[in-house]
């Protein structure tokens, strides 16, 4: 009997610390993700990215919830602000997946919104190079 008990009061304790450890990684994850957040809008995006990657770093790359939505939806935002328009459109495809997968319409708007003005972007700046790719030429041109 003494032995079950002592059994049962390890196993009651690895399972209660078990649940400690998720509200803590919880907690240092909407943390890691506030201020990444704070950052992006303050416009200091290298400190954002640094704050999204330790969020990252803290998560499942492999999980489909709202927090991967946020994480990858946050990077493509910070792709967009950097001028990586590509990768921005990839990681707000990653978002809609997962956004699909879960079946938030918020979210799923949220990532198309994203992916739609990096894309929008991506064609703007790769307009000018197709159309005259030496800029004297546009002078010449205009000194007629």
């Amino acid at each position: 009997m003494k032995k079950f008990l002592t059994l049962f009061l390890l196993i009651f304790s690895v399972l209660v610390f078990g649940q400690d450890m998720t509200r803590e990684q919880r907690q240092k994850i909407n943390k890691t993700f506030n201020q990444a957040q704070f950052y992006l809008e303050t416009d200091e995006i290298d400190h954002a990215q640094k704050w999204l990657n330790a969020t990252r770093n803290l998560t499942d790359f492999e999980a489909t919830d709202t927090m991967s939505c946020y994480i990858n939806s946050l990077q493509s935002e910070l792709f967009y602000y950097t001028g990586l328009y590509e990768f921005g459109k990839t990681q707000a495809q990653k978002s809609i997946n997962a956004a699909v997968k879960i079946n938030d319409s918020l979210l799923i708007a949220d990532a198309y919104f994203f992916k739609a003005i990096n894309e929008l972007n991506s064609k703007t700046t790769n307009a000018p190079s197709k159309v005259c790719n030496n800029p004297k030429d546009i002078v010449r041109k205009n000194r007629g």
